[in-house]
């Protein structure tokens, strides 16, 4: 009995290939056009189907090497056919299994000895790892995640990676695997090979940059701030610290920002980036836990070309950008369970021509994409998450279905109480430390039912109570937008239309689940608030908004406070203290003394990350 043929059910071809063919293939069976299977002595599989192809599947070859008469180069329905009509003839053996029982021997088999050798000299800087045991396991590093969705079938192993580096991935999934051994923790954290310290010449360069902007603020920099940035770009780079170079990035683009007085420009974004550069640092100089690369993105490929992708539309959002508009659309990886960007700046225009806008070289628009499915053969991944399309003219193929909110009943990230978002934010390490990764907090959420809807005139802002399917509320809020005037009318009329799920950045207000959306699926399909035209919100006028408790208010007033002193300069401006006293009258009485020091660039820093993590833990906003 062939036990990998066995063993890959729909979920797991699905995985392989995609969604569609899957379904397509399961659908060639029920309608009785399934093949005849033989299997020789050598657990050779030969699928002979009506219409005369013959797929021939040997053993230890995974599905895109097994031979088709059908043409087709690597997956087609008659590969996922014979897969599906073996499962017919045998029974799979189930429950967790370990991938670390691989030999060395058998990963060269595979991927060969140069994945082996590349493999092994990237242990020398230490490669971070989470090992997630079950029927299915997977290991996630730094670039991507590499699968095993078939119990002890090594050829069969899914990394959504291409070329060498899949081949490398897949080795040092499998050594994750080994180090971590056996145990009864759902997942470990752990680092293979030796955790190098961090380079003192790039450290020393990060430091010397963000502690110049500090002195001086970003409305005073000196003449050499723009070289000097550079050169802590670079050497970030060659240390291979991936978030430390992508938040000095962020700061030269604010700089511009500011040069050309850019309404992208906000001191809070600069105070962020700057704060950020020195927790970073800081963590990996003391040594933190999980490793000094994890915080700096040591190892992690600013871009990743990505394997065969199933995509499914979760929205979009506009931000003005000068004369442009910049559009972002998510889009849920249906295998992998992240969510990718996709980001497009063009001119300002009516939002219903914004959708029509084309993506890149394809026949696609930007709403539809938004909306649809997509699956993809030419993608590219940045570390932080955002997508780029490969040109069609190279050959890749984009295909796209149009017509979503029908199939989100079993999305990954759905989330069906409150207190799931309260386990995942309170137990993630602060944002001035975690990957610096896009939409990190888009989730997909399950309506029961709409308690009701009303419109904030002072605020301009329409909320809406949703119970959740486990009993809890959650606040839909949505701020009107002058680049899409009807999205707030678009989605009180979704909300009174049936709608079953909302996609959206979700976070606690206090005890409060609240949900900004992306899209909203209903009876009558998705509602994109940010392509929406125009219309009047019907809902009646309510003066409750959510608002700030003390506390809340507190902390926000401190961090606008840094962050003017980030702009202007420490140099130039002293610290708050009227925000330090706001801070001692609500018991904050550690962050009002530090707000009182913050007259250095490290002194800034310590009030600034007391502050803004402050900010994060759900309990301290808690009324």
């Amino acid at each position: 009995m062939r036990s990998d043929l066995a063993a890959l059910d729909v979920e797991a071809l699905a995985l392989l290939t995609n969604r569609g063919l899957a379904k397509r293939a399961a659908k060639m069976l029920d309608k009785g056009e399934g093949p005849s299977i033989d299997e020789d002595g050598e657990g050779t599989v030969t699928a002979t189907f009506p219409d005369g192809v013959v797929t021939t599947w040997p053993a230890d070859v995974a599905l895109a090497d097994s031979a088709c008469s059908c043409g087709a180069a690597k997956a087609c329905r008659h590969r996922v056919a014979t897969a599906l009509a073996y499962q017919g003839e045998a029974t799979p053996e189930r429950g967790p299994w370990d991938p670390g029982a691989f030999t060395d021997e058998e990963l060269e088999a595979l991927v060969g000895a140069n994945a082996l050798r590349t493999a092994r000299a990237r242990l020398s800087k230490g490669v971070e790892a989470e090992v997630v045991r079950g029927e299915q396991p997977r290991v996630h590093l730094a670039n991507g995640t590499v699968r095993f969705p078939v119990r002890d079938a090594l050829a069969m192993a899914h990394c959504d990676a291409l070329g060498a580096e899949r081949n490398v991935m897949i080795v040092l999934a499998v050594w994750a695997f080994r180090e971590a051994g056996e145990g009864p923790e759902p997942s470990v954290q752990l680092v293979l090979g030796e955790s190098e310290g961090i380079a003192l010449d790039a450290a020393e360069a990060v430091l010397h940059i963000v502690h110049t902007s500090l002195s001086h603020g970003i409305a005073d920099l000196p003449r050499t701030a723009a070289a000097d940035l550079s050169r802590a770009r670079e050497a970030a780079r060659s240390a291979g610290w991936t978030w430390v170079a992508d938040g000095l990035e962020d700061l030269e683009e604010l700089l511009e920002c500011w040069r050309a007085r850019s309404q992208r420009y906000a001191p809070e974004r600069v105070a962020w980036v700057l704060g950020e550069l020195i927790a970073r640092v800081r963590a990996a100089r003391a040594n933190a836990p999980p490793s000094p690369g994890w915080f700096l993105g040591r190892g992690v490929a600013p871009e990743t070309a990505l394997d065969h992708l199933t995509l499914m539309g979760l929205g979009a959002r506009l931000r003005p950008a000068d004369e442009e508009v910049e559009v972002d659309v998510y889009l849920l990886d249906l295998n992998g369970g992240a969510v990718l960007v996709y980001r497009r700046r063009i001119p300002r225009e009516a939002p219903e021509k914004l959708a029509t806008r084309r993506v890149g070289d394809t026949r696609m628009r930007l709403a539809d994409l938004a909306s649809g499915v997509l699956t993809t053969q030419g993608a590219f991944r940045r570390a932080n998450r955002l997508m780029r399309l490969a040109s069609q003219r190279g050959g890749r193929k984009h295909d796209l279905k149009t017509g979503g909110g029908h199939g989100w009943k079993d999305l990954p990230l759905t989330i069906r109480s409150t207190a799931e978002v309260r386990e995942v934010l309170t137990h993630r390490p602060p944002r001035t430390l975690r990957p610096r990764l896009l939409a990190e907090d888009l989730r997909v959420v399950a309506i029961d039912e709409v308690l009701g809807v009303s419109w904030q005139p002072g605020e301009q802002q329409l909320l809406a109570h949703l119970r959740l399917p486990d009993g809890s509320d959650a606040v839909l809020e949505l701020e009107h937008d002058p680049l899409s005037p009807g999205g707030c009318a678009a989605v009180e009329a979704a909300l009174r239309d049936g709608a079953h799920h909302v996609a959206g950045r979700v976070h606690l207000h206090g005890a409060q689940l609240v949900i900004s959306p992306t899209a909203i699926a209903s009876q009558g399909g998705l509602t994109l608030p940010a392509f929406a035209a125009g219309g009047t919100v019907e809902a009646a006028v309510h003066r409750t908004p959510l608002g700030d408790d003390p506390v809340h208010q507190a902390l926000r007033e401190a961090r606008a406070a840094l962050a003017e002193a980030a702009h202007r300069g420490l140099d130039q401006i002293r610290p708050s203290e009227r925000a330090a006293k706001g801070l001692d009258a609500v018991g904050l009485t550690v962050a009002a003394r530090r707000m009182l020091a913050a007259t250095t660039p490290e002194a800034w820093a310590d009030a600034w990350l007391t502050v803004v993590t402050a900010l994060e833990i759900p309990d301290v906003l808690t009324p």
